[in-house]
């Protein structure tokens, strides 16, 4: 997990310069709700393991991806509002 946070945190570097302006917080809430909505799929479905929906009861909100997600949002909220 560090190793992936360093790679998010390089990346945002990138995009952050690619979006500059003022659709660069839609981005970031755009990503933020993807990685979380994904790491919630991922933990709580029951999909790939041959079921056939969302396990409401076993679903770890607090997993990687939604810590990677908040992460990314907390960061890139740093990044735009605070002075360089």
């Amino acid at each position: 997990m560090p190793l992936f946070l360093f790679m998010v945190g390089v990346s945002m570097a990138f995009s952050m310069k690619k979006y500059a302006g003022p659709g660069l917080k839609w981005k970031v809430a755009s990503r933020t709700a993807k990685l979380f909505v994904l790491g919630c799929l991922t933990q709580g479905a029951d999909i790939f393991q041959g079921g056939v929906g969302i396990d409401m009861e076993n679903m770890r909100i607090p997993g990687i991806l939604q810590r990677i997600a908040w992460a990314y949002a907390v960061v890139s909220m740093m990044k735009m509002w605070l002075p360089v």
